[in-house]
């Protein structure tokens, strides 16, 4: 099966997934993509701690998962309470991953950057 790969905006790489970002479901609250199962995330903190937050509708907790590398918020975890099969325990259900609209960027993308080649170009101006 190939895998699609996705970076942070710091061009870190953050998320192998089975299928690409855009044909992934999305929330409706806040349009995040909805990543189950199959997905392997490198670089990219979870959180101890869950942040409470308010909706429309209610409160929700997250976990929320920055890239590693910069500590750009990339996405979020819900808590197990949040669900109904769980509602009596408490902690991340890491096996789905919330990815906030916008926060990466596709390998393909990045072809021809000089992030990802490894080699920065610089510029010189002689005065």
């Amino acid at each position: 099966m190939a895998y699609k790969t996705y970076h942070c905006l710091c061009s870190e790489l953050i998320v192998a997934l089975p299928k690409p970002l855009e044909q992934l479901p999305r929330r409706e609250g806040d349009g995040s993509h909805v990543c189950e199962g199959g997905l392997t995330t490198v670089n990219a903190l979870s959180a101890e701690d869950a942040t409470i937050m308010k909706l429309d509708d209610g409160f929700e907790k997250r976990y929320p998962v920055v890239c590693r590398r910069c500590d750009l918020p990339i996405g979020y975890h819900l808590d197990l309470c949040q669900f109904e099969d769980s509602k009596s325990s408490s902690g991340p259900r890491s096996d789905v991953l919330y990815i906030l609209s916008g926060a990466l960027q596709s390998t393909e993308s990045l072809q021809g950057d000089s992030h990802v080649s490894g080699v920065a170009q610089t510029s010189v101006v002689a005065k």
